[in-house]
């Protein structure tokens, strides 16, 4: 929903869950802080005055601490406190000094840290953060010495943390198979892919066995491969066993195991081996998978190793790794999101560095050594790092001012994020910003490009802090998502000479003919938009997340890769002149509940509208021939709408979703979603509401958290719904109790399930 002894804090949701449990176990509302860096929800509690709000986090013990809250560079809020001989200190601010449309950073020194984070604040519930409690991982990022002090939290923390939630195997019984996509099979227990030869690629898994032997043969079929869905966490899984038949693995199919401490081969195997729970190839040449929670913290890997394979280490919580002098290949993403691993010794006999090879790494100093091949971006998103080095001689890159470059200088490979500097200037001859080259730089407010840059890449400055860019006229290539997540971007300036973009009113970025629109900032409070009507493509991540209301014209041919992810849009039509709705274009969008598809939309890609848990209606035309299996993903409670026998009517079927293909239902759904009539539950039917997991809630007499409290409901309970309120901005859902009353539970402790 990121940041050593507390980054070196961060806020923790342990004190929400102490101070503000003022009905009794059930969560309240508040403000939130958001870190795009991370993407975690950190709680931002209100005390019970209601005007003010705390910060709470850990620091030193008896340390004298500044804390700083700045707006567009300015100073709004701060104070100097002493941190508890615990370590923990807590600060209030004045409601008053805080707007939910602005973006902020928060600032914390003292003698022994200087540290800063980025955030946004909304309203929200804390059972929505809950989920994910970085507080626990960030704890045990201590030394033992010092964690000590804070095991009673640890536990309790663990104790309260809600229950993950992972897709379900649903109600199959034994033996039973169902079809959820081309080539693509669900079980009890897994899920699975046919592949061409005839052998099955195990894609997901279910349960929850503490030492899991993966099966030789699924449903009749050799299994063959493995590559584990990314959202597969499998919790509670400690060692896992590869089938005998596995002759291949291209990269880590278990890098979102994360309770992971071992992975086996079977002795029969002739392919691999392990060693210590860590993968290798039976001729250990090759280093294949490192378990995520691997008990050593610091490893060695043998002599011998000439390769670590692609996402080897990948979300690994170890802290320090010996390579050995043989190695010659770390191949890509490797290190990514060793969120724990802040130093690496590269041999000097590496001679390829593979492209992200330490993304999202806690590296601070990087030293290339001057034989290692340099093709790529290989330290983007590393938080903390400061400074790159490389040794003289190496024939790829070099380094300027601490900057990785190409060695002819031409192309920026990788600005470290956390360099001091609040503006930077590329120098002159720079052609080329290489993708996501400039990822999490918070520090940085302004980047300066030369007139010698002509392209700008994939993601170049995503999460970045820049606040406004000037883009030359000799850029002629904008890649997608370049400017994804800079919640500070509020203007693009753009020469009225420019040969191939145009910024209308300084703010929206446009090709020159406006067929192409690449970007709605997210430092932007606009909440509604309507493209230009000569719109053919919305580029990838084009849009902010203060965006609820937008019109897309006639004429539109294609929608990005995460386009509306996260967005707060409420409803939306697609017109039919679309041809592909992207991967993940509707991904996280948590008010999203109306889609109309317009006839001539061709295909859903995969997870399309994955985790839009208030979804409850999209229509999808007959012309629709390919959903991917994991589009509606997540979404509970959505109803499809679509023609009877339709390709959408069969995957509904398949998927176990809701389906409406009464005679007119489709065009009727379509047309009021087109003409922004709300819609309420499907033709009338009843509903249910039901409490959610995790917690429990209570039941008022009149809808306002003071009433008096006539019922109580526990995670899974389910009432009868009477109707839905809203009052003062709350939604609140009126039900029937079991003697026949009728009260009212908040709608962010329940959901609506339509029967």
């Amino acid at each position: 929903m990121k940041k050593n002894f507390i980054l070196w804090f961060v806020f923790l949701l342990l004190m929400s869950f102490t101070a503000c449990m003022a009905e009794e176990d059930e969560l309240p509302e508040g403000l939130f802080i958001y870190t795009p860096t991370e993407g975690k929800m950190l709680s931002w509690v209100e005390t019970e005055k209601g005007n003010e709000y705390q910060i709470i986090g850990l620091a030193p013990p008896d340390s004298t601490l500044h804390l700083e809250i700045l707006s567009e560079s300015k100073t709004i809020w701060q104070t100097e406190i002493m941190s508890e001989g615990n370590g923990y200190f807590i600060a209030a601010v004045p409601s008053d000094n805080l707007d939910p449309t602005l973006a902020y950073s928060l600032k914390a020194r003292s003698l022994s840290y200087d540290a800063a984070v980025n955030f946004t604040v909304y309203e929200g519930s804390l059972a929505d953060f809950a989920l994910d409690p970085l507080h626990i991982e960030i704890l045990g990022d201590l030394p033992d010495d010092e964690r000590a002090l804070y095991e009673g939290d640890i536990t309790r923390l663990q104790e309260q943390t809600f229950e993950k939630e992972e897709p379900e195997s649903g109600d199959l019984a034994v033996g039973e198979v169902l079809n959820t996509g081309p080539n693509e099979y669900r079980n009890k227990e897994y899920s699975y892919r046919i592949l061409e030869d005839g052998t099955a690629q195990l894609i997901y898994y279910y349960g929850h066995k503490k030492h899991l032997n993966l099966p030789t043969i699924v449903d009749g079929y050799e299994v063959s491969a493995l590559s584990f869905d990314t959202f597969n966490k499998a919790g509670g899984v400690l060692s896992v066993t590869i089938p005998s038949g596995i002759k291949e693995i291209k990269h880590n199919p278990f890098f979102s195991w994360e309770s992971l401490t071992a992975i086996y081969a079977p002795k029969d195997s002739a392919y691999f081996t392990s060693v210590n729970g860590i993968l290798y190839s039976r001729d250990l040449r090759t280093a294949v998978a490192v378990p995520g929670n691997h008990p050593d913290k610091e490893i060695e890997i043998p002599y011998g190793i000439t390769r670590l394979g692609i996402s080897c280490f990948f979300n690994s919580t170890i802290r320090k790794v010996h390579l050995p002098e043989s190695l010659r290949t770390i191949d890509d993403i490797c290190f990514e999101h060793t969120h724990r691993l802040i130093e690496l010794v590269i041999p000097d006999s590496v001679r390829v560095l593979g492209a992200g090879m330490l993304f999202a790494s806690a590296i601070r100093h990087l030293m290339i050594p001057s034989g290692a091949a340099v093709m790529k971006n290989i330290c983007p998103g590393c938080s903390r790092l400061e400074e790159i080095t490389v040794m003289p001689g190496n024939e790829t890159v070099c380094s300027i001012d601490g900057v990785l470059f190409t060695a002819d200088q031409e192309k920026l490979l990788t600005y470290p994020a956390n360099k001091d500097l609040q503006e930077y200037t590329v120098p002159f001859g720079t052609v080329t910003i290489d993708q996501v080259a400039f990822k999490d730089t918070l520090n940085l407010r302004n980047v300066i490009l030369p007139e010698s840059v002509t392209e700008l890449g994939y993601y170049a400055f995503v999460n970045s802090g820049i606040t406004s860019i000037t883009i030359p006229d000799s850029c002629r290539v904008i890649d997608e998502g370049v400017f994804s997540g800079c919640m500070n971007l509020k203007e693009f300036i753009v020469s009225p000479t420019h040969p191939c973009l145009d910024a209308i009113d300084g703010k929206y970025l446009y090709s020159k003919d406006h067929t192409i629109f690449y970007c709605f900032p997210d430092g932007l409070t606009e909440t509604m938009f309507v493209l230009e009507p000569e719109t053919k493509t919305i580029r990838s991540a084009a849009f902010g997340s203060s965006l609820m209301e937008i019109r897309l014209p006639e004429g539109l041919e294609e929608i990005g890769q995460g386009v509306f992810f996260a967005t707060k849009i409420k409803s939306l039509y697609i017109p039919g002149t679309v041809k592909s709705i992207g991967m993940q274009a509707f991904s996280f969008c948590h008010e999203l509940e109306t889609v109309g598809i317009g006839e001539g939309v061709e295909e859903i890609a995969d997870r399309a509208f994955h985790g839009s848990k208030k979804l409850k209606g999209v229509s999808i035309p007959a012309s629709v021939k390919q959903i991917d299996g994991l589009a509606f993903s997540d979404t509970e409670n959505v109803v499809i709408y679509t023609p009877e026998g339709s390709y959408a009517h069969q995957y509904a079927v398949q998927n176990q979703l809701k389906v409406e293909t009464a005679p007119g239902a489709y065009e009727v759904f379509t047309q009021n979603v087109r003409d922004g009539i709300e819609i309420s539950p499907v033709g009338g039917a009843a509903c249910k509401v039901r409490i959610k997991k995790g917690t429990t809630a209570n039941i008022r007499e009149k809808p306002d958290m003071d009433s008096r409290r006539v019922g109580r409901g526990k995670a899974g309970d389910e009432f009868t719904w009477l109707e839905t309120v809203e009052k003062d901005g709350t939604t609140w859902y009126k039900v029937e109790l079991e003697d026949g009353a009728a009260g009212y539970v908040h709608a962010k402790m329940s959901e609506l399930i339509e029967l």
